[in-house]
């Protein structure tokens, strides 16, 4: 018996001109990106994408912002003006996002840094600093939302209504328990009087109006808090084992040269990796080069093809 597998191949009768139509309208169908949806391909995707690497995605670029947004959030919960509707939260942090960009860029004299690589909104800043409008449309909120809340850092739902929230009760009871002990209002307060706390920071303060510059590259204290939230929120999961990875990898090392290093994975998500191959050429985990560059925000925290033993260094 042949060892050479079989391939099947589809085809249909034509009985008539309208039958025949009806086929190359359904095989056009399947040609469209709409398509991979109704055939639940993106579902598969995303059990990998969640299984192996929580919390992240293709359009994310830098860790620095899952530290910088929850402080963000807190300061317009607590330390900013009073807000009267949703409407002037987002206009805020919109504005905010604006100049956490120029810092990013490194903007001066009205010239960006154009070495610095996936900046959120880059592109548009220049008239964004004048025009709010003109930032990007998916801009550094949308994109790192899922995996802020994925990591805990701040609730999965609305949390733009809630800084509304928080707002209100901190000018209707200045001495409300949601606010933290002490007088830094960034660190990260686990230590909340009577509640839990909602909006999780990593304890570094940033100047998000008048500041010049910020780094891209994370501090210790930013890494450490990071750290400790996807080891408190992904157990089990690759992202979490890699970073914890007590092997060196060199830069571009191939996605799929990896499995040698991955013995203390769980059979299910060694598994999941293994699975994962048969979707070379997907936007689950790989680019288009398919280097290890996407272990997907974290591992291009700095620069394409970094190691993963270094993801979240400082």
């Amino acid at each position: 018996m042949s060892n050479t597998p079989s391939i099947m191949q589809i085809g249909f009768v034509n009985f008539n001109t309208a039958e025949k139509k009806r086929v190359a309208k359904m095989m056009q169908l399947l040609q469209e990106s709409e398509a991979i949806e109704e055939l639940g391909i993106g579902r598969v995707r995303d059990h990998f994408s969640n299984t192996l690497f929580p919390g992240t995605s293709t359009l994310q670029h830098h860790a620095k912002y899952f530290v910088v947004l929850p402080s963000l959030y807190y300061h317009t919960a607590f330390k900013s003006r009073k807000f009267q509707n949703l409407t002037e939260v987002r206009t805020f942090i919109k504005e905010a996002e604006i100049q956490i960009t120029r810092q990013l860029a490194k903007w001066d004299n009205g010239q960006v840094n154009t070495l610095e690589k996936g900046i959120t909104g880059i592109n548009t800043l220049k008239d964004a600093l004048n025009d709010h409008t003109k930032y990007v449309k998916y801009d550094p909120a949308y994109i790192y939302g899922s995996g802020l809340a994925r990591y805990g850092i701040i609730p999965d739902t609305g949390v733009e209504r809630l800084i509304l929230e928080l707002n209100k009760k901190r000018f209707e009871d200045p001495h409300s328990n949601r606010i933290p002990k002490g007088d830094d209002l960034t660190e990260d307060a686990g230590d909340m009087t009577g509640e839990k706390q909602l909006i999780m920071t990593c304890g570094e303060t940033y100047d998000f109006f008048n500041g010049k510059t910020m780094e891209l590259s994370l501090s210790e204290k930013e890494a450490s808090f990071l750290k400790d939230r996807i080891h408190a929120s992904c157990q089990g999961s690759m992202l979490a084992y890699l970073i914890d990875s007590e092997f060196e990898i060199p830069d571009g090392i191939k996605y799929f040269d990896i499995e040698k290093i991955l013995a203390g994975l769980t059979p299910d998500v060694l598994d999941i990796y293994k699975k994962s191959g048969n979707f070379p050429n997907s936007s689950i985990l790989l680019t288009g080069d398919s280097t290890i560059v996407t272990i997907i925000v974290l591992a291009s925290l700095m620069m394409p093809n970094i190691a993963i033993k270094n993801i979240l260094n400082y």
